[in-house]
């Protein structure tokens, strides 16, 4: 039998969860990148790219739709621009100003309020 590619473990919060001891997931605020996963061990929150990995690993369908369409495509630009571009930059010996570019690149989620960019 070949090993399993789903993981026996996901981190939410600060806490290492079984997958076995999982017994709900509340995707109601993932727009807001926000799950509540309740386990065995009581009900944790978790934000950000950690409750993407977890949906990704538990039940990938929950992105489907029109409920988070900008995680689709949203590298694109930083994938076809921000690289390209800052390797030329780094090329030419301007890393601060490819840093720049490529940080600036890097999606924020609609719907999520974004820290303010330097």
């Amino acid at each position: 039998m070949p090993p399993s590619t789903s993981p026996h473990f996901v981190l939410v919060g600060d806490k290492i969860v079984n997958v076995a001891n999982i017994t709900h997931v509340d995707y109601r605020d993932i727009e807001e990148l926000r799950v509540v996963v309740s386990h065995r061990g009581g009900m944790d929150m978790a934000t950000g790219t950690q409750a993407i990995e977890i949906v990704m690993a538990l039940n990938p369908a929950a992105f489907e739709g029109k409920r988070l369409q900008w995680l689709r495509h949203a590298w694109a630009l930083h994938n076809f621009v921000g690289h390209p571009v800052m390797q030329l930059l780094s090329f030419m010996g301007a890393y601060r100003l490819a840093l720049r570019v490529h940080d600036r690149t890097v999606p924020r989620p609609l719907g999520v309020k974004s820290r303010k960019r330097s």
